[in-house]
């Protein structure tokens, strides 16, 4: 089953627009295991996503317990300069 994600997925579609000015990023259907479509891995109840959706994870935890409907995970790439991930997640703070 391949993931399509849902209208309401919008943001992420515009955050990673803002970081491809700057940044490449992956279009690959499988992004560490999970699926992905144009670069964004969801979790929707329904899909088959590793570890990720298991419930261990602090968005997750927020979610699952009534604390939040929405969050975001922020993650850059380990082996970027530290300048280029903390521009990235300026990137994607400007964007929200």
């Amino acid at each position: 089953m391949k993931f399509v994600p849902s209208p309401s997925l919008k943001i992420g579609h515009k955050i990673l627009n803002n970081i491809k000015k700057e940044y490449k990023i992956s279009d690959d259907e499988n992004i560490f295991g999970d699926e992905a479509f144009e670069g964004l891995i969801s979790y929707p109840q329904e899909s088959k996503a590793s570890e990720s959706f298991s419930g261990k994870t602090l968005d997750l935890f927020l979610f699952n317990n009534n604390y939040s409907k929405n969050a975001l995970t922020i993650e850059t790439m380990a082996h970027y300069p530290l300048k280029d991930r903390f521009r990235q997640i300026e990137i994607i703070l400007n964007s929200i």
